[in-house]
């Protein structure tokens, strides 16, 4: 186990297989690369990830060596804390779960958009930023823990919504993006409960994509397998189900 000292080791690694690193692309870059801690051996790398403060978040993804992978997160998942979620290759629950407490959380869909050929016009879709933090905040707080996301987003990367009047109804945002090696990856995809069911999420997701597709050449969304609804949306915008993994939270 070697620990990397410099980002471009892992960026040669990483540019192998953008779709499998999207996120590990772009963590390579500030503010995450400073407050974080990666490790090597051989093709397998795993990455402890903070933005330095609040956020914290396990790195074991991987197309090459799967196996290798696990092992090493196996020698380092100790010095994460409690509560930190993980991502890793399918086995993840099984082979750290014989090591330490945890919660499975599923297995996930990595999906890429392979296309902006079905995308919806934006339907009033605006764009958001960090003067927009309580509307979001309120928005997520009609469906706890329906999605992931956190008021750096808003500031950082494209994030779009929908008001109804003074109330955001339905929003998207960007978890992570990297120019500099062309990926960026969807998150925090919600509407509100009683607006469900209007094709806002489209709208939103549509605007959004549109956006990205401009400037990033790899862009990914993770899904829950077991969310059919979710993945029926992403298929008919033209994201391609690319591979599965597990996530676990650490007890």
């Amino acid at each position: 186990m070697n620990p990397v000292a410099d980002p471009g080791e892992l960026a040669t690694l990483f540019r192998l297989d953008p779709e499998t690193h999207v996120y590990g692309l772009a963590d390579l870059e500030e503010p995450y690369w400073s407050a974080s801690n990666w490790y090597r051996n051989g093709d397998a790398a795993v990455g402890l990830i903070s933005t330095g403060n609040d956020w914290v978040t396990g790195y074991a993804m991987s197309g090459v060596d799967p196996k290798g992978s696990l092992r090493l997160f196996g020698e380092v998942h100790s010095q994460l804390p409690p509560a930190t979620w993980v991502t890793g290759p399918i086995g993840l629950s099984e082979y750290i779960g014989s090591r330490r407490a945890i919660t499975p959380k599923g297995l996930h869909w990595r999906m890429i958009l392979d296309g902006p050929d079905r995308l919806d016009p934006d339907r009033g879709v605006v764009p958001l930023s960090g003067s927009d933090v309580d509307a979001v905040r309120d928005l997520h707080s009609s469906d706890p823990g329906q999605t992931f996301w956190h008021p750096r987003m808003l500031d950082r990367n494209p994030y779009v919504g929908i008001w109804e009047g003074d109330r955001l109804v339905a929003s998207a945002g960007t978890h992570v993006a990297s120019g500099t090696y062309g990926v960026a990856a969807i998150g925090a995809v919600i509407t509100r409960p009683s607006h469900r069911g209007q094709g806002l999420a489209t709208a939103v997701l549509s605007t959004l994509c549109r956006l990205l597709r401009g400037r990033y050449a790899t862009i990914g969304l993770n899904v829950e397998v077991a969310n059919s609804p979710a993945v029926a949306l992403y298929d008919g915008l033209g994201f391609r189900r690319a591979f599965q993994y597990e996530e676990v939270e650490l007890l």
